[in-house]
């Protein structure tokens, strides 16, 4: 069956006209599906896209609002959508082949994990170019200070051992760059040695 078009065989066609149902989800997501053949050109074009974002910038995080390519952002926005649907049991345009091909890059599905990687990226970058995660209180985007106090707040709440977004594996991006968990300890330490 091709995505879009109705069976050609009508016996399989109820008899008082064409079903409004689609087919179920094991028919969508089987390997067996078949794909217009534009449909298929523009997924693995997108899909080198990405790899060559990937190449260009060392991360699949594409941000939301990627200026370069917007077309590549919606994608990734829905290949996202369309794993979220199959797994839990609805149809999806997502087959087990894509979805291999997406996950021997390096791709990640979840969109709250790849939303806190692609803020970490972005304060990466800025270490990157400063030496520092000293973001000062004007930096242009604004919102990277209240996603970093966010983290330092998590932080206390995983320390005290509750339920936190925080993880051991974010921590240990956040030193692997040498984010400061306590700003006014050092601002104290400052004053001292001044």
């Amino acid at each position: 069956m091709i995505v879009g078009q109705l069976p050609k065989d009508s016996s399989s066609m109820p008899k008082n006209g064409p079903s409004t149902s689609f087919p179920s989800t094991d028919e969508w997501s089987s390997p067996s599906i078949r794909f217009h053949k534009y449909q298929t050109s523009q997924w693995d074009g997108r899909f080198r896209e990405l790899v060559i974002f990937h190449k260009e910038h060392g991360h699949l995080l594409v941000p939301h609002s990627y200026l370069p390519n917007p077309k590549l952002a919606q994608w990734v926005k829905r290949q996202r959508h369309q794993n979220k649907r199959k797994h839990m049991g609805h149809r999806s345009t997502l087959t087990d082949d894509r979805e291999e091909k997406l996950l021997a890059v390096g791709f990640i599905f979840d969109s709250h994990r790849a939303g806190w990687y692609e803020r970490f990226e972005t304060l990466k970058a800025f270490y990157l170019a400063h030496g520092h995660c000293g973001i000062p209180a004007k930096f242009e985007d604004g919102s990277l200070n209240v996603w970093m106090k966010h983290q330092r707040r998590q932080y206390v709440v995983f320390m005290n051992e509750k339920k936190s977004t925080m993880t051991e594996e974010r921590i240990a991006a956040l030193n692997s760059i040498g984010f400061n968990w306590n700003p006014r300890k050092l601002l104290r330490l400052k004053k001292l040695c001044d």
